[in-house]
């Protein structure tokens, strides 16, 4: 097994909470420090999946316009800061995401 498969699920831990690919190196290096390509390692799962993760999240706003950010962001399992700038990062790429902006405040004159 080689040192990609080996370290794939502690860097999928660090990923999920929302590490960035530096912290997560950082990690891996002070428990996985007999591989030498930790860091090539790191780099390469954490760009597999955010691909996997932006997918998805665009899948699950798409087919849920309705949704509101800190909706998705329970679903997902992640901060709700995290799906803005993902949404921001698909809105500005050639991909076509579909959502509703919501106002954050309803104004009524009910109490």
């Amino acid at each position: 097994m080689d040192t990609e498969n080996i370290i794939k699920p502690a860097i999928l831990k660090l990923f999920k909470e929302e590490k960035s690919e530096d912290e997560a190196y950082k990690e891996i290096s002070k428990s996985h420090s007999i591989y030498d390509d930790s860091e090539k390692a790191v780099s390469k799962w954490f760009e597999e999946f955010n691909e996997a993760y932006g997918k998805y999240i665009m899948d699950l706003i798409s087919n849920n316009p309705d949704l509101s950010v800190e909706k998705v962001a329970r679903l997902v399992k992640c901060s709700a800061s995290n799906i803005i700038d993902r949404i921001d990062k698909l809105s500005n790429s050639s991909e076509n995401l579909i959502y509703v902006k919501k106002d954050k405040f309803k104004f009524t004159d009910e109490y």
